[in-house]
Parts: structure tokens; sequence; C-alpha cells
């Protein structure tokens, strides 16, 4: 009995070859993209280079044509206000909060921001943020 028995393991480890049952990696993220945002252009204006910064990660969103929508950009987490950056007709345009004091993240999900009513003169614009 213990002749088939080493038999058996004999056979067994043999035929594994270990290059076979490569699968890769394998491991849980311990911050998955939870947070996922795309940008929408309500104006009547071309927006170069928009860039977002959440504290939970940083997109290049590069260019967005008048009423277009970008595809979305994941991050590890967001605030309600965060870094936006973009140019129109090479005028910059930025917003910064000053701080994050007693904001909270916002939840999980699928989120749209909204760019809107810019002006050229004045340097300025609004946004918004809505839950898909």
């Amino acid at each position: 009995m213990k002749h088939y028995l080493i038999i058996f393991l004999s056979c067994f480890f043999i035929s594994c070859d270990p290059e076979e049952n490569d699968l890769g990696p394998n491991f849980i993220d311990p911050n998955p993209n939870d947070v996922e945002i795309r940008i929408k252009n309500k104006t009547s204006y071309l927006l170069d280079s928009v860039y977002i910064n959440t504290s939970g990660g940083e997109s290049l969103y590069g260019n967005l044509s008048l009423f277009e929508r970008s595809s979305y950009s994941s991050f590890r987490f967001a605030y309600p206000i965060f870094n936006i950056k973009f140019k129109v007709a090479e005028k910059k345009f930025s917003y910064s909060p000053a701080s994050y004091d007693g904001e909270e993240k916002i939840a999980n999900g699928k989120y749209t921001l909204e760019i809107s009513e810019i002006d050229t003169s004045a340097i300025s614009f609004s946004y918004f943020l809505n839950e898909d």
C-alpha cells in the first residue's frame, strides 16, 4: 500500500508544471478605486487640459468640446470640493479649496462634475458635482 502511495505522489508532483499554473499575482487591493468622476462641459467653450485632484487621486481629462462629456476616472476617495484646472482660449481657470477641514468624503459611486457659467473676462466659472 505504501508503494502505491509513493508512486501516486511521485506522479502527481512530476506532472505539475508550475509555469502552467501561474495565474499571476493573487491579491486584494486594500484601496480600491471606489469613486468615479467624469466631466461634463455645459458651456459654449472648448475646455483645454481639464485636470482635477480630489486628494484621493488626480486625473487629466484632456480637452472637452462644447457640451461634451468625458469618460469616468477612478479615485480612491474624493471630497465634495477639490482642485480643478483648465484653460479656455489660453486663459487659465482654476479652483483650489483653502482647506478640507469640516468636509466629509463623498460616498462611493459615480459622479458627474458639471462645469458651467464661464466668464472669460472675470476668469470665473461654476461647477456642480452630481451623483449619477
